[in-house]
């Protein structure tokens, strides 16, 4: 970061004068903000790398869920169902998640 020479600190704290450290708190804010979205964006990228893009399921439709992680009372995972449903899609909760009815 490149901040360090854009607020200069006086030695008397009397001679502070708001409207002459206004201008370089906005410049050092804008900047601080700048390197936020940047550092954001590099987050974002390494997780969402392999990500499928989420399903097109509209508030009304039926839909099956992926019963990989859900437990059911069936000994054997070979033999449970891989779906379970059909279920109504009651609203979109987030980009990824879906309340059912």
């Amino acid at each position: 970061m490149m901040f360090e020479g854009i607020v200069e600190h006086p030695q008397d704290l009397s001679k502070l004068d708001a409207d002459q450290v206004q201008p370089a708190l906005q410049q050092l804010h804008e900047l601080l903000r700048m390197e936020m979205k940047w550092s954001q964006d590099i987050m974002d990228e390494g997780p969402n790398t392999g990500q499928l893009p989420a399903p097109n399921s509209q508030v009304g439709t039926k839909v099956r869920l992926n019963a990989r992680h859900i437990r059911t009372m069936i000994p054997s995972r070979k033999l449970a169902w891989t779906q379970l449903g059909p279920y109504w899609v009651a609203k979109r909760v987030s980009q990824y998640a879906f309340e059912l009815e």
